[in-house]
């Protein structure tokens, strides 16, 4: 009952987060020259989009098309609405045939700025993952014409190009003679383009008055700390009965650590690489049981055991929110140095007449390094974070004959900048 409510709980927390709009600061001009700042939907886009969500806040937002819209900014990216002809293919077709142009479709759309300056390239990615480009001439944009077809040679194909494109190229950036288009230099391909216009305009020794800029890794930098609950467990098949028989109690210890976050950039930073430099002090857990000696005389058995650590904790985190604001969830490994908490056995005999006792150590070596497995769950807002994780290793023995397990939960809070 208890696991169905807890599956039942991240399955809610899952839909709530998707369901949520990503609003972000925008700035769209419309059609009529009127210019406005407000929040935009914000989604990275596999295709362009047909239309945005936009308003001042998420109660007013409305949608807008290429038809309404002239431009918008948002988080680093812009778009152009315009009338152009775009490639179109019948869903299901094969990616080639034997024609040797385009089939073409004239439609108002959103086209990505690349770069708009005195030379300006634009793109469109269609929903059925092809590319086209625009350069920006006497105001119209024009499609820069390429297609890869079959030609027929005996009794099998060949594929060949049309590559207009590199011709409208030459005519469009031919006012700097450095530049050389090579028959098959440029490829239709997004990043060689964008290398053609970024040698243009270092020739002209001018800046274009937009570049799309990669987006690039984020590092934040932390502190953490909290308390972590610790519940350890023996198994053995023979011997070292003072650790397998007794259930030890659980303790808690405090935690405290540095972080470095590396945000991804791609899908909006969501995805981060997180490494904690994370001390956790030494606990000391007791257990204890009676051995029947004789009638009226038996022997004490109790034992103190426990560790600490430093541990180098690695990993992967995904926020529900954009960049890195949100629920998260994360999972990763636990490098650790052991070190050593209680490590006392302690045996007492009780006798008819007398009473003795002697100590000893519980495990005589304790492991110099163990290797944990982490999970965790927690939100994070402008830089504070709440955390509950679980973290699962192999415990203190060296000794292959005795298997030990130490099951930690921490309950962390931190901040980061």
């Amino acid at each position: 009952m208890k696991k169905s409510i807890f599956l039942f709980f991240f399955i809610a927390l899952f839909i709530n987060a998707f369901a949520q709009k990503n609003l972000q600061p925008a700035t769209v001009v419309f059609k009529d020259g009127k210019t406005k700042k407000g929040l935009i939907h914000y989604k990275t886009w596999n295709h362009n989009p047909s239309t945005i969500l936009f308003g001042s806040s998420e109660k007013n937002m409305k949608a807008y098309g290429p038809g309404e819209v002239d431009q918008f900014t948002v988080e680093g990216v812009k778009y152009q609405g315009a009338v152009v002809d775009h490639e179109v293919r019948e869903p299901g077709t094969a990616k080639l045939n034997y024609k040797n142009t385009p089939d073409l479709k004239k439609e108002a759309l959103f086209l990505e700025v690349l770069f708009e300056g005195e030379k300006s390239l634009y793109q469109y990615r269609s929903g059925q993952d092809f590319h086209n480009f625009y350069i920006k001439k006497d105001g119209n944009y024009e499609l820069l014409i390429y297609k890869l077809y079959y030609v027929k040679k005996g009794e099998n194909r060949a594929t060949q190009q049309n590559n207009k494109f590199l011709g409208q190229l030459r005519k469009y950036l031919g006012d700097c003679g450095s530049i050389e288009i090579q028959p098959n230099n440029p490829n239709y391909k997004k990043q060689d383009l964008k290398r053609l216009f970024t040698e243009y305009y270092e020739c002209v020794s001018e800046k274009p008055e937009w570049k799309k800029e990669r987006r690039k890794t984020k590092l934040k930098f932390g502190a953490v700390g909290g308390i972590a609950w610790n519940d350890v467990h023996f198994s053995a098949a023979h011997q070292w009965k003072h650790l397998t028989t007794p259930g030890f109690d659980s303790k808690f210890a405090p935690s405290v650590g540095v972080s470095m976050k590396i945000f991804l950039p791609q899908k909006m930073w969501r995805l981060q690489i997180h490494n904690e430099l994370m001390y956790t002090a030494a606990f000391k857990a007791t257990g204890s049981y009676t051995k029947n000696l004789s009638v009226g005389n038996y022997e004490e058995i109790a034992t103190e055991i426990g560790m600490g650590s430093i541990a180098l904790n690695t990993m992967f985190r995904y926020t529900l929110g954009y960049k890195g604001e949100g629920f998260f969830l994360g999972g990763g490994m636990a490098n650790g140095i052991v070190l050593e908490g209680g490590n006392k056995l302690t045996s007492t005999r009780v006798y008819d007449s007398f009473t003795e006792s002697d100590e000893e150590l519980a495990l005589p070596e304790f492991r110099k390094y163990n290797l944990g497995f982490l999970a965790g769950i927690g939100y994070e807002h402008k830089g504070i974070m709440a955390e509950i994780r679980y973290e699962f290793n192999h415990g203190m023995s060296k000794y292959g004959a005795l298997n030990s397990r130490l099951n930690r939960v921490y309950f962390l809070v931190g901040y980061s900048f």
